[in-house]
């Protein structure tokens, strides 16, 4: 229990630092690595 609040928490403190643009663009860049050349 304690573990998943701390996850969650960590969650919340890295989406303030990363916002949802930044997160969505590095999926595609996960998804086709060929992007990043």
């Amino acid at each position: 229990m304690a573990l998943s609040i701390e996850f969650e928490r960590a969650l919340s403190i890295v989406a303030l630092h990363f916002p949802n643009k930044a997160m969505l663009n590095d999926k595609p860049m996960l998804a086709e690595p060929g992007n990043t050349e």
